[in-house]
């Protein structure tokens, strides 16, 4: 098969061969016009359901603006508005290639369906084996999902799927307006999910024994990778705050419980009746001014 041609050393000639042989096997034009140009006609990706919402009519109209825009995140619900997303996600990938080598490959198997604007692969556990590649129109997307799904790639077939969002830096370019409220809503949408995780490792501890040990040995997390959970710490606090003002601060949000305050520190914790209550306060306060000298509170979760 066609990776196995490459060794995952890969010396310089065997890499150079190997591209090569990518480039000969990558579908040609004029079949990727054939077969993209019926599942285009079949496939109807700007419609938007009617609806007289006021948060769908503001992602209607993050639809219209991000017309044109790449990458991933969480503003636009792609399963109501399903508009037009230029990145492909490619999964089943070889996870002993270097990620230089594999980009490079990905380059070679996917420029022949139009400009490629980055390509996103990572080293982490849960990255390994995937990447994406964005591309500078849907239309070559589209095509690539079509023809490349399968595609044969190091000894293993690539799975190929279009990409569910939009990226931070695409919608800060194309979107600017929008770009805060997608990148609280992308944020909001990650603590929820680690939530959820925490959740079911909690039904099952054997299953969550090995994480928990991994977490363990590691000797300091930057706070914004502590998980979710019921109490905030806030930091970065003026002289002039008091439990008072963070009481009136937070107990606007549904399930607040209490504040403690410690002054000598200028920190304090706001507790939740659960860590869902404290994701939406979370989201809601991190960075809000406070104080006569409107200093900016910072609002992480309380390392357990």
């Amino acid at each position: 098969m066609l990776l196995q041609v490459l060794s995952i050393a890969g010396g310089c000639s065997t890499y150079a061969l190997t591209l090569n042989y990518l480039a000969c096997l990558a579908p040609r034009k004029s079949e990727r016009a054939s077969k993209a140009s019926d599942f285009s006609n079949s496939t109807d990706v700007h419609s938007h359901p009617t609806n007289n919402n006021t948060s769908q009519q503001h992602n209607v109209a993050m639809a219209d603006k991000m017309e044109g825009v790449t990458g991933g995140g969480h503003a636009v619900d792609p399963s109501n508005y399903p508009v037009p997303i230029e990145t492909i996600w490619v999964g089943n990938l070889e996870e002993r290639v270097k990620i230089p080598t594999l980009k490079a490959a990905l380059t070679v198997v996917f420029k022949r369906f139009g400009p490629i604007v980055d390509i996103i692969a990572k080293t982490s556990l849960k990255r390994k084996g995937q990447a994406f590649v964005v591309f500078d129109s849907e239309k070559s997307a589209l095509e690539s999902v079509e023809l490349m799904d399968g595609f044969p790639m190091y000894g293993k077939e690539m799975k190929v799927q279009r990409a569910k969002t939009h990226s931070d830096a695409t919608v800060k370019s194309k979107a600017a307006d929008m770009f805060d409220d997608h990148k609280r809503k992308r944020l909001m949408q990650k603590d929820f999910k680690r939530a959820k995780e925490d959740a079911e490792a909690a039904a099952n501890p054997a299953a969550a024994e090995k994480p928990r040990t991994l977490k363990s040995a590691i000797s300091v997390i930057p706070d914004e990778y502590v998980r979710p959970n019921k109490v905030l710490f806030l930091q970065n606090l003026p002289d002039d705050i008091d439990e008072d003002n963070l009481t009136t601060i937070f107990e606007r949000f549904e399930g607040f419980k209490e504040i403690r305050y410690l002054s000598v520190r200028a920190v304090g914790f706001a507790e939740f009746e659960n860590e869902q209550y404290a994701i939406t306060a979370k989201e809601a306060t991190a960075n809000m001014p406070v104080g006569a000298g409107k200093r900016p509170m910072k609002v992480s979760y309380q390392r357990e």
